[in-house]
């Protein structure tokens, strides 16, 4: 991308938090299992074998960002990094089964792939991607925004992509809005 400002983005506050009380939470184990030396001994020992997982949570809520410049997007995600000109977006989708940017054409960067992955991934019977998302994943033509949905419905996201990228379609509850 070019040297223009760059607006950098991070996910939402309630996911990031979530992410933050979850390892703070795990740091506590040595003072909830009791206040005898061989209980908190213990309780440290499972802090120290714990480590990098709470390491990878906080890695996570403060690495999860999107970069938003006049040419560009940069998206960041745990083992995924993709970015995309504006002119290569075709629309912005934030609706009930899906959240993110559809591009024009595939993008075959290391990113994509990795993503593609994941797309048939299910959360119990309930796939985590709609029928929709995983034919865009699939082509390499989808960029989950899902992280950033409050920001896209309730804050400025939305306007400042349409103010970077005027010709993207943006589709909000499946109405769409040009600009």
């Amino acid at each position: 991308m070019s040297s223009q400002a760059t607006t950098v983005v991070r996910a939402d506050p309630l996911r990031r938090w979530t992410l933050y009380a979850i390892a703070l939470l795990l740091l506590s184990i040595p003072w909830v299992v009791g206040s005898d030396a061989e209980n908190v001994g213990a309780g440290i020992a499972v802090v120290l074998v714990m480590a990098p997982f709470l390491a990878l949570l906080v890695y996570v809520a403060r690495q999860t960002r999107l970069e938003l410049t006049g040419d560009g997007i940069n998206y960041f995600n745990i083992g995924v990094s993709v970015s995309a000109r504006w002119d290569a977006v075709q629309r912005l989708v934030v609706a009930a089964d899906i959240c993110g940017l559809v591009l024009k054409k595939p993008l075959n960067v290391p990113g994509m792939v990795r993503l593609q992955r994941f797309a048939g991934m299910s959360i119990g019977a309930s796939p985590y991607y709609s029928a929709e998302q995983q034919q865009l994943i699939a082509q390499n033509r989808f960029i989950d925004l899902r992280a950033y949905r409050r920001q896209l419905e309730r804050g400025d996201l939305r306007q400042l992509i349409a103010a970077a990228a005027p010709a993207v379609t943006i589709v909000v509850d499946n109405e769409a809005d040009a600009g």
